[in-house]
């Protein structure tokens, strides 16, 4: 295993973990938070909490598929460029999906009491903050240009 590869790895396990940390607390302290929140705030905290760390969690296993695809997988010479655009889009849709069935599955509860902003997190989060942004950052060097805004990556 390269250096760079150990490194990327690390970074990618680390932000997931602090990503993960960061869902559980807002979510597990939400009535602290003093908004508006349903009469059964423990169901729905734990509901919340729950899908919250699901989208987390997927969203980790779609970064760790993408760098392992693109650093010892499928070798950039025998894919296209269009194929493993499509690979990251696949795999932004399986994070996109999971945020889909958390909206169906909590997200009417959160709309009865005007809370749509608590839904939009599982998109924000985990589609936006960590899938699109980690594997900017940190895709496998033969990969490294396929995700969108990929040029902000100098290294």
């Amino acid at each position: 295993m390269k250096n760079r590869s150990l490194v990327d790895l690390c970074c990618i396990l680390v932000l997931g973990a602090v990503y993960w940390a960061i869902d559980f607390l807002v979510y597990s302290n939400l009535e602290t938070l003093g908004v508006g929140l349903p009469s059964n705030l423990k169901q729905f905290t734990d509901d919340f909490t729950f899908w919250a760390l699901i989208v987390v969690g997927v969203s980790v296993l779609a970064v760790l598929v993408w760098y392992v695809l693109g650093e010892w997988g499928l070798r950039s010479t025998t894919m296209s460029s269009s194929g493993w655009t499509v690979l990251w889009v696949v795999l932004m849709l399986l994070v996109i999906g999971t945020a889909v069935t958390a909206t169906i599955l909590v997200g009417t509860e959160a709309a009865e009491n005007g809370n749509w902003y608590w839904v939009g997190l599982f998109y924000v989060g985990g589609c936006l903050l960590y899938y699109w942004l980690t594997t900017v950052f940190f895709s496998a060097v033969a990969v490294k240009t396929i995700p969108p805004g990929s040029f902000l990556r100098r290294w």
